[in-house]
């Protein structure tokens, strides 16, 4: 079971490798640009496993989680468009 879950999880890697040049060309220099990617898919992650296990809803925490990510990608990448709006 945990070779089939580090295979998903090498193969998200490589996505993200590929994906996110061709979608955030204006961040592809970015070193920290798969990194930060990597970062909100772990943090969505644990917020489904959190409902999947039944600790809690994760609907209602979702606005919350969605900002911090929203803002650290522009707090990282220098870029204001991407902070979350209010």
């Amino acid at each position: 079971m945990l070779a089939y879950i580090a295979g998903a999880h090498d193969e998200m890697s490589r996505w993200n490798s590929i994906a996110a040049p061709i979608l955030f060309p204006e961040h592809a220099d970015r070193p920290e640009l798969i990194p930060l990617i990597a970062s909100g898919q772990a943090t969505m992650r644990g917020l489904a496993l959190v409902g999947l296990a039944g600790e809690a809803d994760p609907d209602p925490l979702w606005p919350a989680t969605r900002a911090h990510i929203m803002a650290m990608n522009a707090q990282v990448l220098g870029d204001p468009q991407l902070a979350p709006t209010r």
